[in-house]
């Protein structure tokens, strides 16, 4: 799925009804270029010289005017042809964008004015195809998390392997899909506490059972004793600092990390938000004194 704006399509496509009408009506416009003026030498002796000169003069505006027309008509093509086949192309409407593109090859050759009927053609092509497809709308609390950026810059650039996640989630969450959102924020937090333990100078983990997050917080827990052996060294400094993001790390785990690999577990769009809120505030206080590989050391 990729994000699409809409909005330029269905402008597209009003631009081309408000050629049609015009079109639909240029005889009456076109009434008003045609000669009035009578043109036999007779009538013109016989005829009032005052009341031919007005004539004349409805006559020029009449021309004026149908010129003007024309040019509005095909300026405005002009620019909305190519909206409409860009945005055409874009949606993967196959046959209407054949028909657009057979159009625009014949206006641009065609130094007229194009027929209404073949707009027509082109309009009801468009409505047939759509009938056909359907189009996902993001609704507007979590829409603006699609294919946006999330998270600090700061946190961006120092966990770049979590980049993905990080934007994944977002992108679930601006679908309504809590439970997807979870589960991406969850392996966020993973690349976040391979940074801690590597911060600590923890060595990865490199068997499968000694790679789940309880077995990794025990070697934290463990490196961290090592670091500072006293409740007291842990008060300070980054004893302190560290103290406090392994409960914060905690916290995460046990409601949501377990909950989340269990297929009895669900979560609406405002639980998922919140989780987000907390894992992004995590990201936050980590990056502000690590990166993904754990530098500068504790």
């Amino acid at each position: 799925m990729k994000e699409f704006n809409f909005a330029k399509l269905i402008a597209a496509v009003l631009t081309l009804s408000q050629v049609r009408a015009t079109l639909m009506f240029k005889h009456v416009t076109a009434r008003a270029g045609e000669n009035i003026v009578p043109r036999e030498s007779l009538l013109d002796r016989i005829l009032n010289r005052k009341w031919l000169k007005r004539a004349e003069e409805v006559e020029t505006r009449g021309r004026n005017a149908l010129k003007r027309q024309n040019e509005v008509v095909r300026n405005t093509l002009d620019v909305a042809l190519p909206v409409l086949i860009e945005n055409l192309r874009e949606l993967d409407l196959t046959f209407t964008l054949a028909e657009a593109e057979r159009f625009k090859e014949k206006f641009d050759k065609d130094s007229g004015l194009p027929d209404e009927d073949e707009i027509g053609v082109l309009q009801f092509r468009l409505l047939d195809e759509v009938q056909s497809r359907r189009f996902v709308g993001l609704g507007k609390e979590f829409g603006g998390l699609y294919n946006s950026q999330q998270f600090p810059a700061d946190v961006r650039a120092k966990f770049l392997s979590g980049v993905f996640e990080i934007d994944e989630a977002s992108n679930c969450l601006a679908l309504e899909r809590g439970t997807a959102s979870v589960f991406h924020l969850m392996r966020v937090m993973e690349i976040a506490v391979r940074a801690t333990a590597s911060c600590l100078g923890v060595p990865d983990p490199t068997k499968g059972t000694e790679k789940n997050w309880g077995a990794m917080f025990i070697a934290i827990r463990a490196g961290m004793k090592a670091k500072w052996p006293t409740a007291a060294d842990r008060m300070s400094g980054d004893g302190q600092f560290f103290e406090s993001l392994m409960a914060s790390l905690e916290a995460v785990k046990n409601p949501w990390r377990n909950a989340t690999m269990h297929v009895e577990i669900t979560y609406t769009v405002a639980e998922a938000d919140r989780i987000r809120h907390a894992v992004e505030g995590l990201m936050i206080t980590m990056a502000s004194r690590f990166d993904e590989k754990g530098e500068p050391k504790a």
